[in-house]
């Protein structure tokens, strides 16, 4: 049946696939020209049913010129095994022409599946524009492997890699490609320890023109959110050398943190010079007293400045 409403949908762009389900259900087959494919995450999915669905990457047409440029594999249970059989289709010519990678969501991945994925990521080196490794729990080896591997990948222009934690978070921060545009992290990975705001610090330094999409999101889990000394310490380090950038910074995200007090003026002082600024967005933040320290740094706003809060 699945073969059958997929033959139905083969001149489709997005082809959105149900995870098999069933230890005796036979391979499924994608359309050979598909040039996007998303698994959905079904009620009732086992490892060995999305690992037969990985393996169905392996019908697409290998022939030149590759057509696949969008693959989604975001919250299914995808543990080492898969991990290791997408590896070895993105190394095949079939996902040559591949420019949006999506695996986060996938904590069952882990170190070992981060890494095999991060060492064939510089055979799309030449296409891919976003990669989505958020919440894979990567770990310190994981994110070693996605820091050897970004330097190779100068096109890209997004990366997420939200709820990792310090170790791996500051590893993939550090070797950041120059022309990535949009950042996206988690508060408790990016700013979690001094020196993990310095090597976010060194990390966009090194960047040219930089950044212009800066999301630090909620990484601690409800009601957890950072002292006000990581937004000094962000302030000093990161937004401040960002408002010298050749390219200003257009979208500004903080989650997770305190606001009050010398964070608050930190940011109210540093904000009004960054003069691209278009959105600010402040979530899961602890407003201060009353939120008044969040009104302040809202006030201190250039003209023209969409404020989001949800405090």
């Amino acid at each position: 049946v699945a073969e059958r409403m997929l033959a139905r949908r083969a001149a489709a762009r997005c082809v959105p696939v149900e995870p098999i389900r069933g230890t005796g259900s036979p391979p499924l087959r994608l359309p050979a020209r598909a040039r996007a494919v998303r698994v959905a995450r079904g009620w009732f999915h086992s490892p060995p049913s999305v690992e037969r669905t990985v393996a169905a990457l392996s019908t697409l047409s290998p022939a030149a010129p590759a057509l696949l440029e969008a693959l989604s594999l975001r919250g299914l249970v995808l543990g080492a095994p898969a991990s290791a059989m997408l590896a070895a289709f993105l190394a095949t010519p079939a996902a040559a022409a591949l420019r949006d990678l999506d695996v986060g969501a996938n904590r069952g991945m882990g170190p070992e599946g981060v890494a095999a994925v991060a060492a064939v990521l510089p055979a799309l080196r030449d296409r891919l524009r976003r990669l989505c490794l958020a919440d894979t729990a990567m770990g310190a080896a994981g994110g070693a492997a996605v820091a050897a591997a970004l330097p190779a990948l100068q096109l890209l222009e997004e990366l997420d890699v939200g709820g990792e934690g310090v170790e791996a978070t500051s590893a993939v921060v550090r070797a950041l490609p120059a022309g990535l545009r949009v950042l996206r992290v988690s508060s408790h990975g990016a700013l979690g320890s001094p020196e993990a705001v310095a090597a976010l610090g060194d990390g966009l330094r090194g960047m040219d023109p930089g950044l212009e999409e800066l999301r630090i999101v909620s990484g601690g889990g409800p009601g957890r959110v950072l002292g006000a000394d990581a937004v000094v310490a962000l302030v000093a380090r990161v937004l401040r050398p960002m408002a010298r950038s050749p390219r200003p910074l257009r979208v500004l995200e903080l989650g997770g943190v305190r606001l009050e007090g010398e964070a608050a003026a930190g940011l109210a002082e540093v904000l009004p010079g960054m003069v691209g600024l278009r959105v600010l967005r402040l979530a899961g933040c602890d407003p201060g007293d009353e939120g008044a320290a969040a009104l302040a740094v809202v006030e201190a706003l250039p003209p023209g400045v969409v404020a989001e809060l949800e405090l």
